[in-house]
């Protein structure tokens, strides 16, 4: 009798696949709440959904790509968005609407780059593609060439959605788009993967990589009633308290974004060098370069270029960094609408730290994923080529992969350099903004301890005075 139960409960107990399905089918429904909380927990799900996925190269190039886009966004954030005491956006990075994920993920699936290889959508790229959202009316477009421009009238493809760009910056987006759209915007997407002509830009539009960013944010309004960028707002608001120091670092900073700017534009030259070099090894023709010696002598010059723009930034942070801890050996006590521009700057870091937790993450996650996945990358090509008839993003699927790995070197040098500078600036902005929130709310406390306590002490007498005189005795 116990022979036959445990043959039973042994038939009845769930397989291994069976249990991997129903933890991952799980895993499916929870992280469309995670990957809207903090970036721990953004990462948490990432890294969960990576582990039941098959090996892959395309998604560990296009994790690694998101990674970059998503360094690339946090150091736009820095930079390039005004910030004032009436700013919604840094609130907004921070918690999604989210009837707005829905959309994002069946889009996202649309290509089935993940669930054809057992997965379903990155939830730290859906978080990205929803920041995106918030800053951009077109978000940059991470494999169109540095300098390339959009014609008017261009349909497109970017996170698969489709865009459509008229003028004086109009432009259509849709998350359902019609047969013809789509096809029309594939085929213009895949064209750019297979454009190795110089940059064309009629300055007409604006820049594919750069994107375009929402008016709202970033007009002149927005910019006369607060600052130009989250760095400026707060040496702008310390200048009036702690004027030297600020000074030595606006001078700094202001050498710093200039370098920075060149190190940009450099780390893209050689970026498409990479992939010229990649190309020629796979004995592909490429206008200009007759082979792969000529890729390498341009290489060569535009890397000690970039060298020795990164030895001088290096010397300037170390003077932004003595700035700022001079700042916070002498914090200053703020006025109310101080108080409240530095808390807009702590959430505008804490968002950008998010972002940059992201990259950090989907690096990992691709890293992790690597060595298991290059092996198969010939069997993937055949799985690819096998679907073109009944998935019209295949084409592009495959030139993205391609692109993808000749990006690698480019990708990780960006994601370096933003982690390792943008991140330290973050780090400095943000306490420095804490530190003065703190000091400030505290001093405001005991003065509102001291106005309230001499009352209190009337209120007592009073009452003590009025407890006297009932007790008198009437004559």
């Amino acid at each position: 009798m116990i022979k036959k139960f445990m043959v039973i409960n042994k038939k009845m107990s769930p397989s291994p696949t069976y249990i991997k399905n129903f933890v991952y089918i799980s895993l499916s429904f929870v992280f469309i709440q995670l990957f809207t909380g903090c970036a721990a927990l953004r990462c948490s799900s990432e890294l969960a959904l990576a582990f039941f996925e098959k090996p892959s190269m395309e998604i560990v190039l296009d994790r690694l790509n998101t990674a970059a886009c998503a360094s690339m966004t946090a150091k736009a954030v820095l930079n390039d968005i005004p910030i004032s005491k009436d700013s919604k956006w840094p609130e907004e990075m921070e918690s999604f609407p989210k009837d707005q994920l829905a959309d994002i993920v069946r889009v996202l699936a649309l290509d089935r780059a993940y669930s054809d290889n057992g997965g379903l959508v990155s939830p730290i790229k859906a978080h990205i593609v929803q920041v995106q959202a918030i800053l951009y009316d077109v978000p940059p477009d991470m494999y169109a060439k540095a300098g390339n421009c959009y014609d008017i009238g261009e349909q497109t493809v970017i996170n698969n959605y489709y865009y459509k760009i008229g003028r004086n910056g109009r432009f259509i987006k849709k998350a359902t788009y019609l047969g013809h759209e789509r096809d029309a915007a594939l085929s213009n997407a895949l064209k750019q993967f297979l454009d190795f002509g110089p940059p064309k830009c009629s300055h007409r539009t604006f820049y594919k990589r750069k994107g375009k960013y929402k008016s709202s944010l970033v007009n002149k309004v927005a910019i006369k009633n607060g600052y130009r960028n989250v760095t400026e707002a707060i040496i702008s608001v310390v200048e009036n308290y702690n004027a030297r120091n600020a000074e030595d670092l606006k001078m700094s900073l202001r050498e710093i974004q200039s370098i920075k700017d060149e190190i940009t534009n450099l780390n893209n030259e050689i970026m498409s060098l990479e992939n010229k070099k990649t190309l020629l090894n796979n004995k592909e023709k490429i206008p200009g370069y007759a082979n792969v010696a000529m890729v390498e002598s341009a290489l060569s010059l535009k890397t000690k270029d970039l060298n020795e723009k990164k030895e001088r930034a290096s010397e300037l942070q170390l003077i932004v960094d003595k700035s700022f801890e001079n700042i916070q050996n002498n914090l200053p006590i703020v006025s109310k609408d101080d108080l409240i521009m530095f808390e807009k700057i702590s959430t505008a870091c804490k968002a950008i730290n998010g972002l940059l937790w992201d990259s950090l993450c989907l690096t990992l996650a691709a890293t992790w994923k690597a060595p298991a996945s290059i092996g198969g990358i010939k069997d993937e090509f055949k799985r690819m080529n096998a679907q073109k008839s009944t998935n019209p993003f295949i084409p592009l699927r495959v030139a993205r992969l391609k692109a993808n790995a000749g990006n690698v070197v480019g990708n990780i040098k960006t994601i370096v350099y933003v982690l390792r500078n943008e991140r330290r600036m973050v780090s400095w902005i943000k306490s420095t903004a804490d530190d003065i929130i703190d000091i400030t709310r505290s001093s405001m406390e005991k003065k509102e301890s001291a106005r309230v306590a001499p009352n209190k002490k009337a209120v007592k007498e009073s009452i003590v005075l009025a407890d006297a005189e009932i007790s008198q005795p009437k004559l």
